[in-house]
């Protein structure tokens, strides 16, 4: 890196004679509030605003006038338990921040000011948070994506089961929640399947993403954590707490040229082109958090990194550093440093680490805890070539801050971190609220070919908001999360700038060859490819979309795997279903690509399956909630929450990522629901329901007549039920019949419809609901939460032995909606007087204390609930206690003793 002596120096625009170029005004139209994608500017009279224009104000000292925002990009916290997100409409406290428009002098707008709420926290058990708090409130990052870091700061060893080590790291992790509750990582490994499809069995297939709570989807030893993020990356945590920063979001739509849409005349296809420079620039005042998001089509790309410390590589292979640099933690680092060695990486393979697939990248290349740490680094200015005038990598998608960011997250920048660690306002590279300029390289990539280089990857998925909430176009669509806190920070513009050249579309049967440059090449079925040397981007079968009816195969001649991508656009397919729907067959040393049953391409000379770095997907339109036909289908959904029916026929559905709800339909069905919080429903016929990952729900809504389900399958099935199988089902969901319910030894959501059900948990701690009608529940073993249903109907809450429900709170279940004189309570199958032979009822004695004789049920107030206390051997003190939320009155009458 080469030391910058500027202070607040703004990032330079290398084309500065785009052949396009638009900009936009921030203003508070452009607010996110929810995941549907829901805007201030989208906001009709009467209806709930994302900001509250109409209350009071608060004022900056520039005399910015700013209001409150409601959005569902902020947490309610509960210390030992989470963080869930807050919903737009259920939530509308307008705590999320602050924002207003930024106006001149003629009163034309000039952008947008934005204060962030303060930062949510919970505390955890010591080794499962991610920041620890100090005594006077100060806290400090305890979380990495680098397993070298965490090493470097809990122990002495500089591999994973180094033996030499004065303190060994417990590598052996145990999950915690979920079904595999309480076993360790690498016995459950032994028996699963590749759940997420990546042609490993690894803790991946164990973890869901899990950024906000410590009660399930997360593996921990003695020493630390480990939880999973959104892009499958591994998340290494230890400390006390937990912070769950709100984001305030906005998105911006900038219009793309217009023939990039205009459809040719003559063969109807869109027509396609090249980007060959592309910068998005933003006018704003610097930040002071690292993770100021910039996401253009909601794209994030980690591998954009900026400027990396500088080393030269010795005789055994290893990086050396060239200067001396500071480390966050004020170590200095002399020149001479190890930064990476081969070694290192030797010694942690076959680690147990490295056998359950928790190894980290730093781990698997013998990077140093030095490399990472050292100030010898620029994360957010670009490293160019040497003449200036193009990019090499980076920066990072983010706006400029103050602050490192990754494993030097709270360390400001020192105007030159050869000198010190802890500058002075004087010493600082940037001054929190200067006015700056952000420029990224839109063509930065971890793959050989980015989305952004062509343009259907600024149409991509138009016509329906991402996961995230940024409605989708046409057009470019950029999203902004400002985290900061409540210092308040201004974004003026944004402004793209970009060069492009028209792509020729061959006609089916052509030959095509390339340069000996990096070619994008793109035909229409039955073409010869040969690329040449370079990257080359083959596009097969463009305009087919998903119907390839009458479209011949391509032929690859000089397919480089890690180089060259085959593009596939408009056939419906994504980074995680074409594992599903794209066969690839090695034939006689050739790969061949087919689709539906439709040969596409044959690569020749490869001998081994593509993995996705050697795809390029790419939509124009979001596929709509899938229906399927009378035959036998195989759907799939994406990234978001999709509705996939299947119909008749023996089907085959994906859930993929989100919170799904899919539909078998008539036939023998397999659902699997992925990623998310899904919903299944087989109906009719002997359906395979499999939840994966989140909190999956069977559902037998559709049925026609009520059913019996035994997790267990102690029972035989009923109805819609018979012959059904279950893996990773968390809950069973009720018809509109009377349906028969009853749960496994794990804790169970049971919620019994719309009628009169008969829901049993058995052991394990479960929630259980009845519904509409008159329900009979029992909870059996465990702490359980039930609750009736329908106000004024008669449910039983029926108990068959005092271990059901134990003394004290944390111990006994709980009720949450008994109505005294409608509600029983059932104990009579209970031996109410242990010191006498045959059994005995309970007698009940209002409030009143015990008397020292046993068999007494009284009931008490305890922290604004009633609880129902049993006394069974005369010594006074409950043998079994049951909690009635609320503060009630009972009478004999609501026992059945």
């Amino acid at each position: 890196m080469a030391v910058t002596t500027i202070q607040n120096p703004p990032d330079d625009v290398l084309n500065t004679e785009p052949d396009y170029r638009v900009s936009h005004v921030f203003s508070i139209d452009d607010i996110t509030g929810t995941f549907d994608g829901l805007t201030q500017g989208d906001v009709e009279a009467g209806e709930l605003p994302v900001i509250d224009v109409s209350a009071a104000p608060k004022t900056t000292t520039e005399g910015v006038s700013l209001y409150p925002i409601n959005s569902e990009f902020g947490f309610i916290v509960t210390d030992f338990d989470g963080a869930v997100e807050k919903d737009f409409y259920l939530n509308p406290e307008y705590t999320e921040g602050w924002a207003g428009d930024l106006h001149g002098e003629a009163g034309e707008q000039l952008g947008l000011v934005v204060s962030n709420a303060p930062t949510d926290t919970f505390q955890t058990p010591a080794k499962l948070g991610t920041w620890l708090a100090g005594l006077g409130g100060n806290s400090v990052k305890a979380s990495t994506e680098h397993y070298a870091v965490m090493q470097h700061v809990l122990s002495d060893q500089l591999f994973p089961g180094d033996p030499f080590a004065a303190y060994q790291l417990d590598d052996n992790l145990m999950v915690v929640g979920g079904e595999h509750d309480g076993e360790y990582v690498a016995d459950v490994l032994t028996y699963i399947d590749d759940e997420n499809g990546d042609g490993e069995i690894d803790i991946r297939d164990i973890l869901a993403p899990n950024e906000s709570t410590i009660t399930e989807a997360i593996a921990v030893s003695d020493d630390y954590s480990v939880t999973m993020k959104d892009d499958g990356k591994l998340l290494y945590r230890w400390g006390n707490e937990v912070k769950r920063p709100n984001d305030i979001r906005l998105e911006v739509s900038l219009p793309l040229p217009d023939e990039w849409s205009e459809e040719d005349t003559e063969s109807g296809l869109i027509p396609l082109y090249r980007v060959t420079a592309a910068e998005l620039v933003t006018e704003h005042t610097i930040t002071n958090n690292p993770n100021d998001q910039i996401r253009p089509e909601d794209l994030e790309n980690e591998s954009a990194i900026g400027q990396l410390p500088g080393y030269t590589v010795d005789a055994r292979g290893r990086w050396v550093s060239e200067e001396g640099f500071y480390a966050g933690d004020g170590t200095f680092y002399p020149a001479g440093t190890i930064l990476r060695d081969p070694a290192l990486a030797s010694a942690a393979e076959g680690s147990l680490l490295d056998r359950i697939g928790a190894m980290s990248s730093d781990l698997e290349g013998g990077f140093t805890n030095a490399y990472y740490t050292t100030m010898d680094r620029e994360p957010f200015m670009a490293d160019l070539t040497d003449d200036g005038t193009d990019y090499e990598i980076g920066p990072r998608w983010r706006l400029q801050p103050d602050k490192y960011g990754q494993d030097l997250p709270g360390v400001v920048i020192p105007l030159d971190p050869r000198l010190t660690a802890l500058p002075t306002r004087d010493e600082v590279r940037y001054e929190v609220g200067t006015d700056t300029t952000t420029v990224i390289n839109l063509l930065d990539w971890e793959n050989p070919v980015s989305p952004l280089s062509i343009s259907i990857g600024y149409q991509n998925n138009s016509g329906a908001p991402s996961i995230n909430g940024l409605n989708m176009t046409n057009d470019l669509d950029v999203a902004f999360y400002v985290k900061g806190d409540v210092k308040p920070a201004t974004l003026y513009n944004t402004e793209l700038l970009m060069d492009y050249e028209e792509i020729e579309i061959f006609d089916a049967g052509d030959t095509v060859t390339g340069s000996t440059g990096s070619d994008y090449l793109v035909g229409q079925g039955g073409n010869s490819f040969t690329g040449g040397a370079a990257d080359d981007l083959f596009v097969v079968a463009y305009g087919a979309g998903e119907d390839l009816t009458g479209v011949a195969a391509s032929t690859i001649t000089d397919f480089a795997i890690g180089s060259d991508v085959v593009g596939l656009f408009d056939m419906g397919l994504t980074d995680l279903n074409f594992d599903h729907f794209l066969d690839q067959t090695v034939s006689g040393g050739d790969l061949v690509l087919s689709l539906g049953g439709s040969e596409l391409v044959t690569l020749e000379g490869v001998d081994s399956e593509l993995g996705v770095e050697s795809f390029l997907f790419l939509n124009r339109f979001v596929a709509a909630d899938t229906t399927g036909t009378a035959g036998d289908d195989d759907l799939a959904g994406d990234a978001g929450d999709n509705v996939i029916e299947g119909l008749a026929g023996n089907d085959t559905i994906l859930g993929l990522d989100g919170d799904d709800t899919l539909y078998g339909g008539l036939g023998d069905d397999l659902l699997e629901g992925g990623l998310g919080d899904d919903v299944l429903d087989g109906g009719p016929g002997a359906d395979m329901l499999m939840g994966g990952l989140g909190f999956d729900t069977a559902s037998y809504g559709s049925a026609t007549a009520g059913v019996l389900v035994d997790l267990l399958g102690l029972v035989a099935a009923t109805n819609d039920a018979a012959g059904d199988t279950y893996d990773s089902i968390e809950a069973l969901e009720g018809s509109r019949f009377a349906d028969n319910f009853r749960g496994d030894d794990g804790g169970n959501t049971l919620f019994g419809g719309n009628s009169s059900d008969r829901l049993y948990g058995r052991a394990g701690d479960d929630t259980i609901d009845g519904g509409l009608g008159v329900d009979a529940i029992y909870g059996n073993l465990g702490v359980d939460v039930m609750s009736g249903g329908s106000a004024g109907q008669t449910d039983r809450f029926i108990y068959f032995s005092e271990l059901e429900s134990r003394p004290h709170i944390g111990n006994r279940d709980i009720i949450t909606d008994f109505e005294p004189g409608i509600d029983r309570i059932e104990i009579g199958r209970i031996d109410a007087d242990r010191t006498t032979p045959l059994s005995q009822d309970f007698t009940f004695i209002g409030n009143a204390p015990f008397s020292g004789a046993p068999g007494e049920l009284r009931y008490v107030y305890s922290n604004g609930a009633t609880v129902i206390q049993g006394e069974m051997d005369g010594d006074g003190w409950p043998d079994f206690e049951i909690e009635l939320s609320g503060i009630l009155t009972l009478t004999v009458d609501d026992f059945l003793l």
